[in-house]
């Protein structure tokens, strides 16, 4: 059964007013909730790059997104961005420095290797035509 309540104008007013402060608090507090425990979205991109002489680089990029009321200063991106890039680099010299050190050696000793391979390729070609030469010399004369 549903029981039907009439106020007055004065009561209904108070009780409205009630419900838009209640409203403002609720507002509030979630402000407060969502800057205490909110997110922002950060994208991380971590490269690999290899020059003309094999050398290996590593480069983190960092990109922080806030796509919602509660907007980041530019200064506190650039914090949390550098901040961020040094954590990275410096785990991934811990963790991984070792290997690029080795796999940098091993890429400049292929290229030391390519380069002498070249040169005794040209030796012996010189070889091959001074003995063609001298062949041509001796028959010729």
């Amino acid at each position: 059964m549903k029981e039907i309540v009439q106020l007055t104008k004065d009561e209904y007013q108070e009780i409205s007013d009630l419900a838009k402060l209640n409203e403002k608090q609720i507002n509030d507090k979630a402000e407060k909730l969502y800057k205490k425990k909110g997110f922002y979205e950060m994208q991380i991109k971590l490269e690999f790059k290899s020059n003309y002489f094999g050398h290996l680089t590593f480069k983190p990029k960092t990109y922080i997104s806030d796509c919602n009321k509660f907007e980041l200063k530019v200064e506190d991106k650039r914090k949390i961005v550098k901040f961020t890039q040094e954590k990275i680099k410096r785990f991934f010299e811990i963790n991984f420095g070792k290997h690029l050190v080795k796999l940098n050696n091993i890429a400049k000793i292929e290229e030391d290797l390519k380069r002498r391979t070249s040169l005794l390729k040209g030796f012996y070609l010189l070889g091959w035509l001074m003995a063609l030469v001298m062949f041509l010399f001796i028959i010729l004369k």
